[in-house]
């Protein structure tokens, strides 16, 4: 159903994975114009501009993923994240700089030197020329749902990888798939970030327990090799 563009990031990560669908695109890449150099390349190898791009569905926050989203909005497609992502990629600076104020603290009180946590702290720095704002059309709940060429994906709230992460699952050719974003990677571990409080406690922990309890459910732990195959990075 899907098929998967490779984008170039300006990081050490390597490019990461747009995946388009009809008129839908999933991640869109950086806001860099290598970026979009190669998000356009490969929107044309299926005959399609930027203006043919109805709506755009972020699985999360990062810059890498959402950057790009801003020129396909002007272009006139929806975007779609779920609530708290939205508020993030609105204003990803502000967002930077709480996360320096309450780290520059955190360390602070961990006995940090000031030099080494100044350092830690304005790395993601970089990120701020690949992130320009962007509005969300649709916020999407944990259990939501939207609609892709006739199919329903459902919007499910995940911890571990960024704020406001949601993966989406679907039904197709009779077997459960999902697009994770960074949710699960083959070959490094998805939680290389640390992340401050978030202050909707109550709806993070009741989207913890459900995110647990389809955990359980499914048998994530044993079958992360098996879901290499049929997950969307």
């Amino acid at each position: 159903m899907f098929t998967r563009l490779s984008i170039p990031t300006p990081f050490q990560i390597g490019p990461v994975n747009a995946y388009l669908a009809g008129r839908t695109l999933v991640d869109p890449g950086p806001g860099s114009e290598e970026a979009w150099t190669a998000l356009l390349d490969g929107l044309e190898r299926h005959d399609l501009a930027p203006t043919d791009i109805e709506q755009v569905l972020i699985t999360h926050p990062h810059p890498d993923h959402f950057g790009s989203a801003k020129r396909l909005r002007e272009s006139g497609a929806r975007i779609v994240a779920s609530t708290e992502a939205a508020a993030i990629v609105r204003d990803f600076g502000d967002r930077l700089a709480y996360e320096q104020e309450y780290f520059a603290d955190f360390f602070d009180r961990c006995g940090m030197a000031e030099t080494t946590a100044k350092t830690v702290t304005d790395l993601p720095e970089a990120y701020l020329s690949v992130a320009p704002g962007v509005e969300t059309d649709l916020e999407l709940d944990d259990g939501e749902s939207v609609t892709v060429e006739g199919v329903e994906l459902t919007a499910e709230a995940v911890q571990g990888h960024s704020s406001g992460e949601t993966i989406f699952t679907f039904e197709h050719d009779g077997r459960s798939k999902a697009i994770v974003g960074d949710h699960v990677l083959a070959d490094i571990t998805p939680n290389p970030l640390l992340q401050p409080p978030r202050k909707k406690a109550a709806v993070v922990h009741a989207s913890s327990r459900r995110s647990i309890a389809r955990s359980r459910r499914s048998g994530t732990a044993t079958s992360i090799t098996s879901c290499r195959a049929t997950a969307r990075r």
